[in-house]
């Protein structure tokens, strides 16, 4: 018999799983076929799009994750229907004003499409409605997200991931359809908004059916409890907001910077590569997404030594998955980009050794940060991101100018480097009054007697060995031997724990 906790956990790490699995499919069939339908220049115009509607999710204030966090923190229900009625009216206000903004913006500045950098002037009308209704639409979506961030709030993430898997699917429908009826970027920015405006629609009228008891809840007392506030839900708000801007210009900055800098069209070849590297990490960031409501519930019943031999039992495994993604990026990556979408969109080792390292360290530096949203301890993860946001920016475009696209990812794995991989566990080991402690020496050990040796012979078998079936079973075996090594030099309960894990896994598929 699975735990209630255990079964939260498996649940949300499968439909995080499923979710990943889905999107890589979706990806595989959306990126060829929009490379081709569009051409290379347009393509990489769209991703810009797509980088700018990053940005503006940022106009949520932080009040989906809000939603999320302060639902998991809190058990009674009254309460949580507050956070949710509070915050779906604070974002539906913002959207209404920052549609009236958008709709001023297009009117009044119609040079606004610069934003996306140097775009062709044949392609410039079509971009610019393009981002508009991208725009629009996504803004009026934008209420409807709170809802999703209930479910996870509720320890309901497999529906949130359901939601958001069918909203991917919608990716794959509007360009098929765009590409059927042979229209444009601007179809598609419509298509792909209306599809997933009735998704979110579906999502509330469940959420409404299916937690009806807390939406029933009459609330009479509103005005008294100041930690529900407007004030404090902002505040709160204000803080995740601050994160996630720093966040955002981390994964939707170099794409400026490249199309600032070099054009549109050098976009693609980085967007194809980060795009399969985003959804690989997916095989880490699933467990930590699954766990952080977890975390906060457990802070609000006060099991700290739940909390400590969870987060020491990830901190054992997250650098292994890391590691296993950079290894296998740096191995195989450029083989599947030329089957995928040709050999014209890779864009070097340069870019996939970067790329890869930078999803080494997101693998621990996103248990961290999940851990300290889960707690609500914030406060100091603003300056930590920011810190990581500035490097990033300065880096990426210091490196561009020197080593094209692939200096764009080597400024994204170095500030990374230098500020929230060893920032985030010092801001940890103080908010838990050194309850929490980074093994930093399992962590270094793991590095240099596994990870570095495999991925040193990996460059070197592809700068030596010129038969490609060789080259192919030799990285194989490489990356067989790390994942062997690695289980080894882990102690005797994390290997049964690991076990446990895939048994409970089945349990839960059969």
């Amino acid at each position: 018999m699975i735990s209630s906790r255990k079964k939260v956990f498996l649940l949300g790490a499968i439909s995080n799983y499923g979710s990943s699995i889905i999107s890589i499919i979706v990806g595989l069939i959306t990126v060829p076929i929009g490379l081709k339908y569009f051409g290379i220049v347009k393509f990489g115009i769209w991703s810009i799009i797509t980088s700018l509607l990053g940005y503006l999710s940022l106009s949520t204030l932080g009040l989906d994750t809000t939603t999320s966090t302060l639902t998991a923190n809190t058990i009674k229900k009254e309460d949580q229907k507050l956070v949710l009625k509070k915050s779906f009216l604070l974002i539906l206000s913002i959207s209404f004003i920052l549609s009236l903004i958008i709709i001023l913006i297009f009117i009044l500045i119609p040079n606004w499409v610069n934003l996306l950098g140097k775009i062709p002037k044949d392609f410039l009308a079509e971009s610019s409605l393009a981002l508009f209704f991208s725009s629009i639409l996504y803004i009026l979506n934008m209420p409807l997200g709170i809802f999703t961030a209930g479910f996870i709030g509720m320890q309901e993430q497999h529906w949130a991931k359901f939601y958001d898997s069918l909203r991917t699917v919608a990716g794959l429908v509007s360009i098929i359809l765009v590409v059927f009826l042979k229209e444009n970027l601007v179809s598609l920015a419509i298509w792909r908004g209306l599809f997933i405006i009735f998704i979110s629609l579906i999502s509330l009228i469940h959420y409404m059916i299916k937690h009806k008891d807390i939406l029933r809840i009459r609330l009479n007392k509103d005005i008294n409890n100041k930690a529900m506030s407007y004030k404090q839900i902002l505040i709160s708000g204000f803080g995740f907001l601050l994160i996630g801007i720093a966040a955002t210009v981390v994964w939707n900055t170099d794409n400026l910077v490249i199309s600032h800098l070099i054009g549109a069209s050098s976009v693609t070849p980085y967007a194809v590569s980060f795009k399969l590297y985003s959804v690989v990490f997916a095989i880490y960031t699933s467990i930590n997404i699954a766990l952080f409501p977890m975390f906060g519930k457990a802070s609000a019943t006060k099991d700290w030594n739940w909390i400590i031999k969870t987060y020491n039992y990830i901190l054992e495994i997250m650098p292994v998955l890391g590691g296993l993604i950079w290894l296998g990026g740096l191995a195989f990556i450029k083989n599947i980009i030329y089957i995928w979408t040709g050999s014209n969109t890779y864009g070097g080792t340069l870019l996939v050794f970067s790329l890869g390292g930078y999803g080494y360290l997101l693998s621990m530096v996103n248990l961290n940060s999940y851990l300290l949203i889960g707690l609500n301890k914030i406060k100091n993860m603003v300056y930590i991101g920011w810190a990581e946001a500035i490097f990033n920016i300065i880096l990426s475009i210091f490196f561009v100018k020197i080593w094209g696209i692939g200096g764009a990812a080597l400024g994204t794995f170095c500030a990374s480097f230098l500020t929230v991989s060893w920032m985030l566990p010092i801001e940890i080991k103080k908010r838990t009054s050194n309850s929490i402690v980074f093994n930093y020496k399992s962590v270094v050990m793991h590095f240099i007697l596994i990870l570095a040796p495999c991925l040193s012979t990996v460059l070197i078998i592809d700068e030596y060995i010129n038969n490609s079936f060789l080259r192919f079973i030799l990285k194989i075996v490489i990356l067989v031997f790390y994942i062997i090594l690695s289980l080894v030099i882990k102690p005797k309960e994390v290997k049964k724990d690991i076990y446990n894990f895939l048994k409970f896994q089945m349990r839960i598929k059969k």
